[in-house]
């Protein structure tokens, strides 16, 4: 049974993507491809979701220290913080 579940699952999200990416422009399809892989990864269990949440969204870090000089010459707009 869970044989047969796993192969339906699998059947129906190919499916699905062969029927939405026929819709989208080719600079979208990457991000939506990612979006169903890091979804399937999460299910499954090979990816912690506050790891993708973390590189999805990120977060600032409040005390980030000095920024060497070498570095804010490349910068446009230097943090507050600096």
């Amino acid at each position: 049974m869970a044989k047969r579940v796993k192969a339906i699952t699998e059947s129906l999200t190919f499916e699905s993507w062969d029927y939405v990416r026929q819709g989208l422009f080719e600079k979208h399809k990457t991000i939506v491809v990612t979006m169903l892989v890091t979804r399937i990864l999460v299910r499954s269990g090979e990816l912690v979701q506050e790891e993708v949440n973390h590189l999805v969204k990120g977060k600032l870090d409040d005390n980030p220290g000095n920024i060497p000089e070498k570095i804010k010459s490349f910068m446009k707009d230097i943090p507050k913080w600096s």
